[in-house]
């Protein structure tokens, strides 16, 4: 879902900063920086475009610069692996309130009311990945924990953490894959993405 737009810094090959303004991922292999004052750049001129979570750097993108103006500019010439990462972590589709609870290690259930429960955001979700953000404690590479949402989506679900991603001022960004989901379960994650789709997408958030 494109447009998608972040909190950015835009800064120098040698990483001197020139502005603090808004970024913007297009869907295609460039990167656009909007702020209210874009020094003037050569084409072809090396930058970067460095994401900003709550005022701290968290990935930096370089590129060439295709296009400047007093107000916008655009970065090419992205490497790939860094394009690819970029969606693969700031793409959304939901953009939902949910709490889960970490399984501890060599323990099969949990009493969920019982149990520590942690909340999140979040931010993507399909029948082989999911996205959460979390500001303070988070879960272990490889670490199992249930995953409750609000209806008319799915009340609870097991989830295994992959990658976690550190955004900066106690936050991260966690990977993970659901797990043993049914295939009424299946249905409804997809049926809620199709009704989702039909709604108005800011790509703020």
């Amino acid at each position: 879902m494109y447009p998608l737009y972040f909190a950015a810094a835009l800064k120098t090959e040698n990483g001197k900063l020139l502005e603090i303004g808004e970024a913007c991922l297009t869907g295609e292999d460039t990167l656009d920086f909007n702020g209210e004052f874009v020094p003037l750049m050569n084409l072809g001129e090396p930058a970067q475009i460095v994401r900003l979570e709550k005022g701290q750097e968290t990935e930096a993108f370089p590129g060439q610069v295709w296009r400047c103006t007093k107000k916008s500019l655009r970065l090419t010439k992205i490497p790939p692996l860094r394009m690819e990462r970029a969606k693969r972590l700031f793409t959304v589709n939901v953009n939902l309130p949910v709490y889960f609870a970490p399984i501890p290690e060599g323990t099969e259930k949990i009493n969920w009311e019982k149990s520590l429960h942690l909340k999140a955001n979040l931010r993507y979700l399909s029948t082989e990945l999911l996205r959460l953000t979390i500001l303070g404690p988070s879960l272990e590479p490889g670490q199992a924990a249930i995953l409750r949402c609000e209806k008319p989506l799915l009340e609870d679900f097991l989830f295994q953490a992959g990658e976690l991603v550190p955004l900066g001022a106690n936050a991260s960004l966690i990977l993970g894959k659901p797990l043993s989901l049914s295939r009424e379960d299946r249905r409804t994650i997809e049926n809620y993405l199709e009704k989702q789709s039909l709604q108005p997408f800011t790509g703020r958030f």
